[in-house]
């Protein structure tokens, strides 16, 4: 159908349902102003009114005139997604078969999509100047004495005050600004004003840093790169400087009217990058994380949109910041898990950043002491520009690094969780007035609660994992769904009284600690201490004080801190990750201790590790000590090639999960049945299948949900990747019993 009078717009609604995962035409009536691309509107939908976003417009359409609608009203006067983001929309639902609308969303503030937080404004007052009134005459008009001194104080101000300032320091002035008003004397106008998100630790110098010869080697080979292939990976030790390296681009880019993105893995590490960024750059960037108040997040991203934000920092989701004109993104510490999305859309920011800087004709910056294995591998075969920071800048060195076996400890009748080594260390640190990092990759009091008579272990009522004490409100927890309960004083199975606590999380070192020495000033990082939005940046500035001593935390405080007075780093459970259910389960214990490790001895003074373990001769523990990456890799990688795992080959799976696990089983299986019976009619991509495999997750209930998965393993070549795309329409093809979501190269294995 044609229609010369009318223009036609393709619309993807505002709601997440794979049955209308589709572009709709709508009629864009002559009444009403024709939408830009990417700017929302409201529309009929199923008997009601609901946001939609313009992909497309069009003069015809194939759709009958009699089940055409047109479009309500345009919501926005300005696109909230520009043409390159539609296309990465687009993309990443081929990628990651997700939804459209999952993809459009991610790319937005949630606050602007239903008009939920409106902008700030606030009102301002300043004197009506006339070239013929002096400020004698202006004072001689005003009879009242506070009018004078709200006059007067306008005048030694020089410049437009805040209404709500002036009430402030002269008290409540309502009724003389009204008069003032009506007088013609005064000018009261309403402004924009862009709410101010997490502040940064104390504000740092900016002091001139002489790059040392690999710096500049690596700058310079970013910069004078004249091939096609713009995607590096600095391998740098921890304090190598790679934050100047990045630094230094930065400005480059600025130079050339380019904007950067800057990620970090962790909200931890965002208050000292900003802090560094604020130094040197000034009031040029935005910051955004999921942190920031609603209000926060939408000024942000506007000043991004809008151009004035030309360096944008932030942890996962800042990827997706309309930047304007981008020039380059730098992924601080790539291989850490936290880039990989575990909610719709199950996104790799790594991968999301590739994309954009193809886009852009942009340069992608990698930066890591401890790179994944997978993309090592890609570098030292050409996929990636490979760089190499291989010394500390200045004079600092490596630390000292000491491995103890706390199965040695267990002989010698030491039974607290803090070796006679660590003891010794941090009596020696802290009489020096120095600092020490704690680090234990659990929170808590203790792991779990359970019966010395039959061994029952209290396990969370809706997920398929044991409760964690909390000490502070004396409470069990669960960490998959929140549940909270008393614990208990006798066996539920066969009551017992003999009911013990095992094992121990970062709120019994924290504890221990401070028995240990008295008036040591403990300070804790993990999930429970971090809940309010500025809780990571008030951490690290108390730490900062002379009077903190002993910081203990979870992962998030492994990587990325930069405090030069740290000379010790005790590592208590050096296994704790060692020896999961997963391929990745060695690197990720090489990359926790290596990564921890590197915060000791950053400045001028020596620093120590102490890992505690109970397997101290494993590969990884050995060559984390040794801060040695590239023996630990060639151990990895020959068993990687060995057993076809990443980068040799690829897994995805299927979790399908039901309140019924019957529910759960039936579609996993029924999956795995089609998905067999499509590979034997097609023998040619069954080739690129290594296995397929249907079974209960590791954790068969989470948050009341029974969920079982179908894992296909595959080769990384054009078959494999084709019976993965046939499979992931699975999701419109009858699964109907239980919720289905697909993860490429799963996180983990839960």
């Amino acid at each position: 159908m044609e229609d010369g009078s009318l223009r036609v717009a393709e619309i993807i609604v505002d709601v997440a349902h794979s049955n209308i995962d589709r572009v709709f035409d709508y009629y864009v009536d002559i009444n009403i102003e024709t939408p830009i691309l990417g700017t929302r509107v409201l529309v009929p939908f199923n008997n009601r009114q609901i946001e939609g976003f313009v992909v497309r417009i069009k003069d015809n359409t194939e759709v009958p005139s009699n089940k055409m609608k047109s479009i309500i009203k345009v919501l926005d006067d300005y696109p909230v997604l520009n043409i390159k983001q539609l296309d990465l929309a687009f993309w990443m639902k081929r990628q990651y078969s997700c939804l459209l609308v999952h993809s459009l969303r991610v790319m937005i503030p949630a606050q602007l999509r239903g008009g939920k937080v409106s902008i700030k404004q606030k009102k301002y007052v300043s004197i009506k100047f006339n070239a013929d009134i002096s400020q004698e005459i202006l004072l001689s008009l005003t009879r009242s004495k506070k009018q004078k001194q709200i006059i007067e104080y306008l005048i030694e101000k020089e410049e437009d005050v805040l209404l709500s300032q002036i009430n402030i320091e002269l008290g409540n002035s309502s009724s003389s600004i009204k008069s003032l008003k009506e007088k013609n004397l005064i000018n009261i106008s309403t402004r924009r004003v862009y709410r101010k998100p997490m502040t940064s630790l104390k504000d740092k110098e900016d002091k001139e840093v002489l790059l040392s010869n690999a710096q500049k080697e690596a700058l310079n080979g970013i910069i004078n790169n004249k091939s096609d292939n713009k995607k590096f990976i600095i391998h740098g030790v921890t304090g190598s400087g790679k934050t100047e390296v990045y630094m230094r681009l930065c400005s480059k880019m600025l130079q050339e009217g380019k904007g950067v993105i800057i990620l970090v893995p962790e909200i931890s590490l965002t208050p000292q990058m900003v802090g560094t960024f604020r130094a040197r750059f000034k009031n040029i960037g935005a910051v955004l994380h999921s942190k920031l108040s609603a209000g926060e997040r939408l000024d942000e991203w506007q000043r991004i949109n809008e151009g004035d934000a030309k360096i944008v920092i932030g942890a996962r989701s800042a990827v997706f910041a309309p930047v304007k004109n981008l020039g380059l993104i730098v992924i601080d510490e790539e291989h850490e898990t936290s880039y990989k999305s575990e909610t719709q859309p199950k996104y790799d920011a790594v991968e999301v950043s590739q994309y954009r800087c193809k886009q852009n004709d942009a340069v992608l910056l990698l930066g890591s002491a401890t790179p994944t294995v997978t993309r090592y591998y890609k570098a030292k075969n050409g996929e990636y520009n490979l760089l190499r920071l291989p010394n500390r800048v200045g004079n600092a060195q490596m630390p000292e690094t000491y491995i103890v076996d706390m199965r040695d400890e267990f002989k010698a009748k030491n039974m607290s969780i803090i070796s006679r080594k660590l003891k010794v260390k941090l009596e020696d640190c802290l009489s020096r007035g120095e600092k020490a990092i704690l680090f234990l990759n659990r929170r808590g009091y203790s792991t779990h609660v359970s019966c010395r008579d039959c061994g029952y272990v209290v396990k969370c009522e809706h997920c398929d994992v044991t409760m964690t004490y909390h000490m502070t409100d004396s409470k069990l927890r669960c960490h998959y769904c929140g549940m909270e309960m008393q614990p208990p004083t006798i066996c539920p199975d066969c009551n017992s009284k003999y009911i013990k606590y095992f094992g121990g999380g970062t709120q019994k070192v924290a504890e221990e600690i401070q028995n240990l020495f008295d008036g040591v000033n403990v300070l804790r990082m993990d999930a429970d201490t971090t809940t309010r939005k500025t809780s990571h940046a008030d951490i690290l500035k108390e730490f900062e004080k002379d009077d903190a001593q002993v910081l203990v935390g979870t992962q998030m405080i492994t990587k990325g801190l930069d405090f030069h007075d740290v000379t010790l780093v005790g590592v208590i459970a050096a296994d704790t990750s060692l020896y999961t259910s997963d391929y990745r389960a060695v690197e990720r214990t090489f990359q926790l201790v290596a990564q921890v490790a590197g915060r000791a001895g950053r400045g001028n003074k020596k620093g120590d590790v102490v890992i505690q373990t109970y397997s101290p001769d494993n590969f990884a523990i050995i060559n984390a000590a040794n801060h040695d990456y590239e023996s630990f890799y060639n151990e990895e990688i020959k068993m990687r090639q060995l057993m076809l795992y990443p980068p040799f080959a690829y897994f995805s799976r299927w979790v399908f999960q039901s309140e019924d696990e019957q529910a759960s089983q039936y579609e996993a299986e029924n999956a795995f049945k089609r998905m067999r019976e499509f590979l034997e009619n097609n023998l040619d991509i069954a080739q690129s299948v290594i296995s397929l495999d249907v079974a209960p997750t590791q954790y068969v209930k989470i948050k009341g949900q029974y969920r079982y998965q179908l894992l296909i393993k595959y080769y990384s070549d054009d078959k494999g990747m084709e019976a993965l795309r046939f499979f992931s329409l699975l999701e419109t093809a009858g699964i109907s019993l239980a919720y289905m979501t697909l993860e490429i190269d799963p996180l983990n294995m839960i």
